[in-house]
C-alpha cells in the first residue's frame, strides 16, 4: 500500500507499476479465485443392464439368502457396519433363513414320500411279496422366532445396500446383489408395456409402467393432439406416473403417450407402443 503521504496526490506509481488512486487500484486485473471444488475429471463409466439381483424362481431363493445373510454375518468382510445394516435386521434375516430351509426341506421330503407312497400303493394293489409301507416325513421347527415375509425384508436390504454412496461393486458380487449382465441382444427387447394405463378418479391420465429391476426409470413423451406434436413429458422413476395435466374445461382431446426404459441417464431398449387415451376437461 502507499504512504499516508503520497495518498494525497490524485494517482501514485508503484515501483512495480501499479497505479493506485485514493480510491481505488486500476493495476492488472488479479487473478481469479481458485475454485472452491475441482469438477472431477473422471467420466462416468457406461455400465450394462443388469438382471434383479433377486432370483426369480422359487427354488433359487433359499441359497441366495444363505450367501446375503453369511456375508453380513461375517465381521471380517464388515459389510454390516459399511452399509449400516442393523444387527437385529441380520437376526430377523437368519431367523427367517432358517424357516425358509426347514420348510424347503421338508416340502422336498414330502414330494419324495409322495412318490414312494404312490409305488407303495401300486405294489399293494397288483404286485407281490413282501412290501413294507413308506415313513411319513417329520417336519422339524427350527427353533428361533418365526415372521412372514423374509424375502421382501432381504429385498429392501439389497436395494439400501445397492443405493449407499459407498456402494462397492464387489460388495455387491460377494453379497448377490448383482444380477447378471442382460446381453445387447436381449437389451433390444426391453419395451415398457402401457397399455394398462387408465384414468384416475380425477381424470388425470395415470401411465402404468412396470420396472425392470430397482434401478430402472422410464423417459415419457406425451402428444396432447394440439398441433405441436410429441414433446418430453417426465422422466419417472416409481411407476406410476400420473399426468397432472387437462384439457380446457368442457374439451376433450386425444393423448397420446410412448415411453423408453433408461438406464444410467441412457435410454435402453426400444420404445413402447404409443398408448391413446381420451382425456376430457
Amino acid at each position: 500500500m502507499p504512504n499516508p503521504e503520497d495518498i494525497e496526490n490524485p494517482l501514485w506509481n508503484d515501483p512495480r507499476g501499479i497505479r493506485w488512486n485514493q480510491f481505488y487500484w486500476n493495476g492488472p486485473p488479479a487473478p481469479p479465485p481458485p475454485p472452491l471444488s475441482t469438477p472431477s475429471q473422471t467420466k462416468k463409466h457406461k455400465t450394462m443392464p443388469k438382471q434383479p439381483f433377486m432370483p426369480r424362481t422359487e427354488s433359487a431363493k433359499p441359497p441366495w439368502l444363505d450367501r446375503l445373510v453369511d456375508a453380513l454375518q461375517n465381521t471380517s468382510k464388515g459389510y454390516a457396519t459399511k452399509y449400516n445394516v442393523p444387527a437385529a435386521t441380520i437376526t430377523a434375516l437368519d431367523n427367517g433363513r432358517q424357516w425358509v430351509n426347514a420348510i424347503t426341506n421338508y416340502l422336498a421330503a414330502v414330494r419324495a414320500s409322495s412318490q414312494s407312497l404312490t409305488a407303495f400303493k401300486n405294489q399293494l394293489f397288483t404286485g407281490g411279496g413282501a412290501i413294507t409301507p413308506p415313513v411319513a416325513p417329520v417336519f422339524t421347527a427350527p427353533g428361533v422366532p418365526l415372521a412372514a415375509g423374509v424375502f421382501t425384508l432381504a429385498g429392501s436390504v439389497g436395494v439400501q445396500i445397492k443405493d449407499a454412496v459407498n456402494y462397492a461393486e464387489a460388495d455387491g458380487r460377494d453379497m448377490g446383489l448383482e444380477g447378471a449382465v442382460i446381453a445387447p441382444a436381449l437389451a433390444s427387447l426391453a419395451v415398457p408395456d402401457l397399455s394398462k394405463s387408465r384414468l384416475t378418479s380425477g381424470g388425470h391420465p395415470e401411465v402404468v409402467w412396470a420396472k425392470l429391476h430397482a434401478h430402472t426409470a422410464i423417459k415419457l413423451m406425451v402428444d396432447r393432439g394440439d398441433g405441436h406434436g410429441e414433446i418430453f413429458l417426465a422422466i419417472d422413476t416409481v411407476p406410476n406416473y400420473i399426468d397432472t395435466m387437462l384439457p380446457a374445461r368442457g374439451a376433450t382431446a386425444i393423448w397420446t403417450y410412448r415411453g423408453i426404459y433408461m438406464e444410467n441417464d441412457e435410454e435402453f431398449g426400444q420404445w413402447s407402443q404409443p398408448f391413446q387415451i381420451t382425456v376430457r376437461g
